[in-house]
């Protein structure tokens, strides 16, 4: 009985633990050219993070852009892909405006420049 009742705490523990622990990792990513600049003078990033739960329950695509080389403080855009879309950038076009991402599944999203500068 002792064994039976450890054994569902250590799942318990495990359930929580896969809830709240997120490996990810940056399938693509692209820098701001030198020929585009913004008010902030930094250099901007734009990445695409894959994140899911240790035990793969859940897994979701969040697109960063930031001026944060190691592309964890930013401006996070969650974003859904089946598992056959193409996850890398078909194209990134740096505008005085902001960023447009395209996809080669066709879809674009753009990210307006006063979402990511000034440390955001």
């Amino acid at each position: 009985m002792i064994g039976f009742v450890l054994g569902l705490l250590v799942l318990a523990v495990v359930m929580v633990l896969d809830s709240q622990i997120h490996p990810h990792r940056v399938v693509d990513q692209n820098r701001q050219p030198d020929t585009v600049s913004y008010a902030d003078g930094s250099t901007h990033y734009v990445a695409i993070y894959e994140t899911r739960t240790l035990l793969g329950r859940d897994r979701h695509h969040e697109i960063y852009s930031g001026r944060d080389p190691s592309l964890s403080y930013g401006h996070f855009v969650r974003v859904d892909f089946t598992a056959t879309d193409n996850l890398e950038f078909a194209a990134v076009d740096w505008l005085p405006e902001g960023v447009r991402l395209r996809f080669d599944s066709g879809h674009e999203l753009f990210i307006p420049a006063e979402k990511f500068i000034g440390g955001r």
